[in-house]
């Protein structure tokens, strides 16, 4: 099987990824790991109904046979973006401008899908329409964010809510 320049497409965007993965501040890695296996759930589930619906098709693919979903994009490259989205949200600032965040970063997703949509073969829409790749990057990226503030106890604020569950670890049945 030759390689097409849409495998290189799919290496250098998986390099990239795991780059911009490494380059996340040692003090925030916890928070990058929990935001990557958070939306890996909902994108997995997500990605595969819409493959299996017969809306979307990736016929240059990671794993052709395991899946007929974009690895690349579910797994790797929308996680990332997704723990990029959370480490720099605004929060703090009036909910308009949260709303533009929201709305530039889906497009900035959209528009090189539809360029890969229309120049490769890494993704066909075959009953599928770019706003609603928009619409459910938005959803995502919302869920997550709603995710990322209950685990963490962050509001949008920009402030942490401090919850102390006990001030040392109790050890039923102990003398001490």
């Amino acid at each position: 099987m030759a390689i097409k320049a849409d495998h290189y497409i799919l290496m250098a965007v998986n390099t990239l990824c795991i780059i911009a993965f490494l380059l996340v501040p040692p003090e925030r890695r916890r928070e990058a790991h929990v935001i990557v296996l958070f939306h890996q759930l909902i994108t997995w589930i997500l990605g595969i109904f819409a493959v299996e619906w017969g809306l979307l098709a990736y016929p240059v693919r990671m794993f052709h046979i395991g899946s007929h979903t974009s690895i690349t994009f579910e797994y790797i490259a929308y996680p990332v973006i997704a723990v990029y989205f959370n480490l720099i949200y605004p929060a703090g600032v009036k909910a308009l401008w949260q709303t533009v965040y929201y709305m530039l970063v889906a497009m900035a997703i959209v528009v090189p899908e539809l360029w890969f949509k229309n120049h490769t073969e890494l993704i066909m829409y075959l009953h599928w329409f770019w706003y609603w790749t928009w619409l459910s990057v938005m959803g995502t990226l919302w869920m997550t964010r709603m995710f990322y503030t209950w685990f963490f106890r962050t509001t949008d604020t920009g402030k942490h809510r401090i919850v102390f569950i006990a001030e040392e670890p109790v050890l039923r049945g102990s003398d001490k």
